[in-house]
């Protein structure tokens, strides 16, 4: 199926965890795809494997040259942009008052402030490239509290606001593009792996986040890369500022 066929994606945080499970279905859908990292040797990797469709562009989501020089050099070698998947994303389990100011900065920095650079540097490429969509990853935190999580929690319901407020801008322009947000609950990742290991007791952990969700297990990068290319497919074509909970019903 070459649903995806002629456009140009950017997916950040693309070499593993739900950015690898968005690049995998984007290919799949016959779109050429780069992966926007800071981890070049799994980005290259994921490339190399998944062929020729597939590009490496070297990208820091918090520094705003990483994203002139990238943005740049998409319009350059593939002469526009499509989709923008923001999906880079970091946590860490500590209290507000245990987590000291730069850890609580540089989680802002990666989960938010690059949803904003991101959005500054590309949209003006995607209007010119005749339009298209935005999809950002948030999570059911962003929805619904968890107290260990302070930043990562207030990050998430900032970048749900944040792309509302993108669906409205780009409407009122008239620019043609399309912005939403995906909730994932617990999925299968690099990311919750490691939040599961830090919550001191593993197995414990992993049981408490199944049962939390009311369908009984957890997601697969699948399950949210589907989500994704659909909101940023022409089937979506008259939904924008929406919220997609793909959470198992976490958030409910």
């Amino acid at each position: 199926m070459d649903k995806f066929e002629g456009n140009v994606v950017l997916i950040t945080g693309g070499a593993d965890g739900i950015g690898k499970g968005c690049v995998m279905r984007f290919v799949e859908l016959g779109a050429t795809v780069i992966i926007g990292d800071i981890q070049e040797a799994k980005a290259r990797a994921l490339a190399d494997e998944m062929g020729s469709s597939t590009h490496f562009i070297p990208l820091d989501v918090t520094d705003n040259k990483s994203w002139e020089s990238a943005v740049a050099r998409i319009n350059e070698d593939f002469g526009g942009l499509h989709v923008l998947v923001n999906n880079a994303g970091i946590s860490a389990r500590q209290s507000v008052e245990d987590m000291d100011l730069s850890e609580w900065r540089t989680i802002h920095a990666v989960n938010l402030d690059a949803i904003y650079l991101g959005c500054h540097h590309v949209i003006p490429l995607m209007h010119a490239s005749g339009g298209g969509s935005i999809v950002t990853i948030s999570s059911a935190l962003g929805l619904k509290p968890f107290s260990m999580y302070p930043a990562y929690c207030s990050t998430k319901a900032a970048a749900r606001m944040l792309t509302k407020t993108l669906a409205l801008y780009c409407a009122e322009k008239g620019y043609g593009i399309r912005c939403n947000t995906v909730f994932p609950g617990a999925i299968k990742t690099p990311l919750s792996e490691k939040i599961a290991r830090d919550s001191g007791d593993y197995d414990a952990y992993v049981t408490y986040r199944a049962n939390a969700h009311p369908i009984g297990f957890i997601g697969d990068p699948i399950d949210v890369a589907n989500a994704v290319c659909f909101l940023a497919s022409s089937e979506a074509r008259y939904i924008t500022g929406a919220d997609l909970a793909v959470d198992g019903g976490a958030s409910l």
